[in-house]
């Protein structure tokens, strides 16, 4: 056996007969077989491909592809498919569903089959949607989207899209940055800015790779009794219904059912709490120290976000804001140093945000300095009594209310915070209580002549409200330090 592969081999090949340009079969040439040989061994000698076997079926994105498979197949066996009609007959003969049903209707003309294989081609690109202008696939890359797929399955979808683009790499890499999910766009905000598309999508995958190993060590979510399940949907039904309504549409990947924490929004909404996101906030806390102005504007702008969580945010970060004019230098001095660490501090510490309560009596604790106003809304708990912050708000001060004295600003420390939160106190079904450390503002509305600006302050929709002095306020419910309600503005010392 052995000789006689040898002796075959060193015999020179014999070259394959003419095709006849009327025949569109497949000629496949090879070495004789050799005597005694099973059909399996005569196989390993097949010189030339078989034509793909792909079929097309009428699909959108699989066109293109179709085309390219015939096409090489086309220049693999030239002599095979040297006539329009052979071209088209192959073709046809690989399409299946109403592809094919396009082609037997087609079929009934006899210039289908023996015309032009371009006008063939022409026909079939305008039938399956094949054509598609710049502004198409600009569109098609821009609503990309990671959703539950992993970074390596977009990367393959984007880089399809991208290749049929004029995009420089700048372009591509934003618009990769913008498909992918917010957890992962987090963590590249903190790695260093990749050069290249390339580069970023390697980064991408490591990243997107990480996080998933970790979601798998995490708690299973909490398995509910079917009496207990039971009852959490019977609200389900009207949101839907609710919803259909209104014409409204979500996507099932962004929903979830029958668990006690929610996160939406970059915020974490569980039994009527409302808290930062832990993720977005550790972004805050990890952030460089900013050595450009864009690079403070970045992180003034994301921790802005979580701003109602910060009291006196304004105040806080008024050295950081100054720095971000363009009629002043950029430099960072100790002022702005203190400032992003006492920030970013803050934000670590940030408090648990209850949910307002429209049946419950609102209190806003304001108060007003030389660069900013602040405020409070805050409302007893039922469980435990005691007072519980629901938003925060603050404000810096522009030149020229900063030359306001000391009322004026306290009194616009009030306005601002009653427009800040309007919503909620319209709606309240007892009047709300404010409370503020100037004594002079509980005479307010007994005043026989205003200036024009306090008048301004002091008509604010009709909106039913009443000053206490927070000094006498604090005295009527503040007995001792064990029953001091949290959260008080700028109570004097010997009361706390």
């Amino acid at each position: 056996m052995v000789r006689q592969i040898h002796e075959s081999l060193s015999q020179p090949r014999q070259p394959p007969p003419p095709v006849e340009p009327s025949s569109s079969a497949y000629v496949a040439t090879g070495p004789p077989r050799l005597e005694g040989a099973s059909p399996m061994e005569g196989t390993h000698f097949r010189v030339a491909p078989s034509p793909p076997s792909v079929t097309f079926g009428g699909e959108f994105d699989e066109c293109h592809s179709f085309i390219l498979q015939c096409k090489l197949a086309f220049e693999r066996c030239p002599t095979a498919f040297s006539t329009d009609s052979s071209r088209i007959s192959y073709v046809v003969g690989l399409l299946r569903g109403r592809a094919l049903r396009w082609a037997e209707a087609k079929s009934h003309n006899d210039s289908f089959l023996n015309g032009s294989f371009n006008d063939f081609l022409a026909d079939f690109k305008l039938t399956f949607g094949c054509y598609e202008s710049s502004s198409d696939i600009r569109k098609r890359l821009l609503k990309l989207s990671q959703g539950r797929k992993t970074v390596a399955d977009l990367a393959v979808d984007f880089r399809i899209l991208a290749a049929r683009t004029t995009w420089n790499d700048d372009a591509l890499i934003g618009a990769f940055t913008e498909a992918l999910n917010d957890k992962v766009r987090d963590q590249l905000a903190l790695c260093p800015e990749p050069s290249s598309l390339d580069e970023l999508i390697r980064l991408a995958i490591s990243i997107d790779k990480r996080q998933r190993e970790l979601r798998r060590h995490e708690p299973e979510p909490p398995v509910f009794p079917a009496r207990e399940r039971h009852s959490k949907t019977s609200g389900r039904p009207a949101v839907l219904q609710r919803l259909l309504e209104n014409r409204l549409f979500v996507k099932a990947e962004k929903c979830e059912f029958h668990v006690p924490v929610v996160k939406f929004l970059g915020f974490v909404l569980e039994s009527g709490r409302l808290k930062a996101d832990p993720d977005k906030v550790q972004a805050v806390t990890e952030w460089p120290t900013p050595t450009t102005r864009k690079q403070l504007q970045r992180f003034l702008g994301f921790a802005n976000f979580y701003r109602r969580f910060i009291r006196n945010y304004s105040q806080t970060a008024a050295p950081l804001t100054n720095l971000t004019s363009i009629n002043k230098p950029f430099v960072w001095a100790s002022k702005a140093e203190s400032a992003f660490k006492e920030l970013k501090n803050k934000f670590t510490n940030a408090p648990v945000l209850h949910r307002p309560d429209p049946q419950r009596q609102f209190i806003l604790e304001v108060d007003a300095s030389d660069t900013g106003v602040g405020a409070v809304l805050s409302q007893v708990a039922e469980g435990d009594r005691k007072l519980h912050p629901c938003a925060y708000f603050s404000r810096c001060l522009t030149p020229a209310e900063s030359r306001y004295d000391v009322g004026d600003r306290e009194l616009l420390a009030v306005k601002l915070a009653i427009e800040e939160w309007r919503h909620w106190l319209e709606g309240a079904e007892k009047p709300f209580l404010i409370w503020t450390d100037h004594k002079n503002l509980i005479y307010l509305k007994e005043a026989k002549q205003l200036n024009p600006r306090q008048y301004r302050c002091c008509i604010i929709g009709g909106i039913s409200w009443e000053i206490r002095d927070q000094v006498l306020e604090a005295l009527k419910t503040d007995p001792g330090p064990s029953n001091r309600p949290p959260n008080r503005l700028f109570v004097p010392q010997h009361l706390r």
